[in-house]
């Protein structure tokens, strides 16, 4: 069975960072629950942010610094997990299983019986099946296309702010604006100007329940072009006002 365990964000004063090397077959998953984390693999510093999650495969050295994020990590041994998989983040998109699973492992080892280690073996098997299934039937192609839309994913997480020509964006990916709009859709289940503006509205609704910015600034913040508009599609997702919301947090 593998290992799993909690990390909790740090003292903001704290600049520790830690070593990853795992050995052969040894795999470690780190899912980020809360803030962000860095890390630095074959001399590239990366962000892992708050519901992605990463993948160290074996006999590579990683540094990760974690002190302002609190995360869960897997380490599994299997010897067809992932092959040599890049070390990137990834997001998270079958409606938070992943995370789901990590935390019912977590407390089935918290608990530490006979019966409750039984319940954490199968949600091991359950978790490494849905990081395995992806791949084991992924051509070059697909894994290709899976790029593709990790940049255009990772665009909108680094721009949402931003107003973003979407066609423009897609140009640089090689495909049509029809085509990869059609591939975006198939595999998020929205279209690429809805996912970005979830994403939006799902910013503003953290800013508004948990920082005294105005209305008006979030909106901004979030790439809305006006108080006006951010109204309105906030509270078509939310049937409330982004004032209401905010007067309800307050008690």
């Amino acid at each position: 069975m593998g290992k799993i365990f909690l990390h909790k964000a740090a003292s903001a004063n704290s600049n520790v960072g830690r070593n990853i090397l795992l050995t052969d077959l040894q795999h470690e998953l780190i899912y980020c629950l809360n803030g962000k984390f860095f890390y630095l693999s074959n001399n590239c510093l990366s962000i892992c942010r708050m519901d992605e999650f990463i993948i160290i495969p074996p006999n590579t050295k990683t540094f990760i610094y974690e002190n302002e994020a609190t995360c869960l990590h897997w380490q599994f041994d299997t010897a067809n997990a992932y092959g040599s998989p890049q070390i990137e983040p990834r997001s998270d998109n079958t409606v938070s299983s992943f995370k789901e699973l990590l935390l019912l492992m977590m407390r089935e080892k918290e608990r530490n019986d006979s019966y409750n280690r039984e319940c954490l073996a199968i949600y091991e098997k359950i978790l490494l099946l849905r990081l395995i299934s992806p791949l084991e039937h992924t051509d070059t192609s697909s894994l290709k296309l899976s790029s593709h839309l990790n940049f255009v994913t990772s665009y909108f997480k680094e721009h949402y702010y931003e107003k973003i020509n979407i066609p423009v964006l897609f140009e640089k990916t090689g495909y049509s604006y029809n085509h990869m709009r059609h591939l975006f859709k198939n595999a998020f289940g929205v279209s690429p100007k809805q996912y970005l503006m979830q994403m939006r509205l799902e910013t503003a609704q953290k800013l508004i329940q948990n920082t005294s910015l105005s209305i008006n600034e979030i909106a901004v913040r979030c790439g809305f072009e006006s108080t006006v508009v951010f109204n309105a599609y906030y509270k078509k997702r939310y049937l409330k006002s982004p004032i209401e919301c905010r007067l309800e947090q307050k008690g």
